[in-house]
């Protein structure tokens, strides 16, 4: 039994069952295959490493409800590493609280765009270690969000060129 959790909601946890039956396979003459490749996640490559190849579906619009949705989560877990980090509660075991909550955070990142973009993008290292002023999650947010930017622009292009020729014929230049 796999678990799929959703960060966002409390952490509550969905049980999705897997099982692992062959069924037998028969050729069914009167079955068409649909092929969906213009529907497929497309691959990017991290730095040029083989082993590091994002799959993402950068057509998709509810990208922006789980990134509006998950945001404010992962500030304030980078705020609460701050914290912890110049904390002199003897309390709190600090390494491995601060492993949580990169556990947490890259959750989080892999769910807003539904890939394991987190273990791809920062092998090492933790998504609040801070670079040029920004931390490592919002460098990850800023570039992998520039790919889904582009490709809707991309897509609104040829939309709209396609649009356009069923149209012409109807509007004045």
């Amino acid at each position: 039994m796999a678990k799929k959790t959703n960060p966002i909601q409390d952490n509550v946890e969905v049980k999705v069952a897997t099982e692992a039956v062959e069924s037998p396979k028969t050729v069914a003459d009167d079955v068409v295959d649909i092929n969906f490749d213009e529907v497929r996640k497309k691959k990017f490559r991290v730095e040029g490493d083989d082993d590091r190849i994002l799959e993402l579906d950068t057509s998709d619009f509810s990208t922006i409800n789980r990134i509006e949705d998950s945001y404010p989560k992962l500030v304030a877990l980078e705020q609460k590493a701050s914290l912890i980090r110049v904390s002199e509660d003897d309390d709190i075991n600090i390494p491995q609280t601060l492993r949580e909550i990169d556990t947490e955070m890259r959750q989080i990142i892999d769910f807003i765009f539904d890939s394991d973009v987190s273990a791809k993008c920062a092998p090492s290292g933790s998504m609040f270690d801070p670079f040029n002023g920004k931390f490592r999650y919002e460098h990850i947010l800023d570039k992998i969000t520039s790919l889904y930017e582009n490709n809707l622009n991309k897509e609104y292009a040829l939309f709209k060129k396609r649009i356009q020729k069923h149209t012409d014929k109807y509007v004045k230049r």
